[in-house]
């Protein structure tokens, strides 16, 4: 997916805030 961003489900709760800050992006979780 282009723009894809890598976040390790361990830490996404303390990381998705710095690598997304628009509040209203779309999250997909696979």
């Amino acid at each position: 997916m282009p723009g894809a961003i890598n976040i390790p489900r361990g830490v996404l709760e303390f990381l998705v805030e710095d690598k997304i800050p628009d509040k209203k992006s779309k999250i997909i979780v696979y």
